[in-house]
């Protein structure tokens, strides 16, 4: 997940520059600020197949739970 958040900020700085200054004049502080916001913005996906194996989980325990009680 930090490598996709590193790899967005390091375009994000390129894409940055390149439409916007003549110049390329990355920030230490705006570089750490961008990496932050993409940790944050990919902390919330979550694999498919991590859903699906918990919805298989979840059948399992209530099925475990109805034929124990």
């Amino acid at each position: 997940m930090h490598f996709e958040a590193l790899v967005s900020d390091v375009v994000s700085s390129i894409w940055h520059c390149v439409n916007v200054c003549l110049f390329v004049d990355l920030e230490t502080r705006d570089f750490v600020l961008n990496f932050l916001t993409f940790v944050i913005l990919y902390n919330n996906l979550i694999p498919i197949s991590l859903q699906v194996t918990l919805e298989i989980v979840r059948f399992f325990q209530a099925a475990f739970i109805a034929w124990v009680c």
